[in-house]
């Protein structure tokens, strides 16, 4: 009786574990933008961060952050936008595969120098994201 109830038990933490994790990565990155806590639930932390540092006085210059759980709302860039937030700010979306395990998502302005990538991984379990490019290329 205990050996069908822990192959019973195996069953449903499969299942539950595929439902946590849409088949293709249309679905994923819809159900991505959709929620903040689905976001944090599929990020690889710490999360490699990197941006343009305009602001040092001299040449802008590529820093690069590892964003933890902690310090997750001090990098406001590393939230995907919603598709309504996308839309209110004519923002672009384009995906790109360049190989079968990973997605980029490049979000960018017609006539502006903003442009930011989130790059995605899919591991074994499903994809999550591995690093947020704002500006650098």
């Amino acid at each position: 009786m205990r050996a069908i109830f822990l192959v019973a038990s195996v069953a449903l933490m499969r299942v539950a574990t595929a439902e946590q994790c849409p088949a293709g990565f249309e679905e994923f990155i819809g159900a991505f933008e959709s929620s903040a806590e689905f976001q944090v639930a599929h990020s690889k932390y710490p999360l490699s961060y990197r941006y343009l540092d305009v602001d040092s006085g001299g040449e802008p210059k590529s820093v690069q952050v590892a964003v933890t759980r902690d310090n997750l709302g001090e990098f406001a860039a590393v939230q995907f936008p919603s598709s309504a937030q996308r839309a209110q700010e004519s923002i672009q979306q384009a995906v790109t595969a360049p190989n079968a395990k990973t997605r980029i998502v490049r979000l960018w302005l017609e006539n502006s120098d903003f442009e930011i990538k989130y790059v995605f991984e899919k591991t074994s379990a499903c994809w999550q994201l591995i690093r947020v490019e704002d500006g650098v290329s």
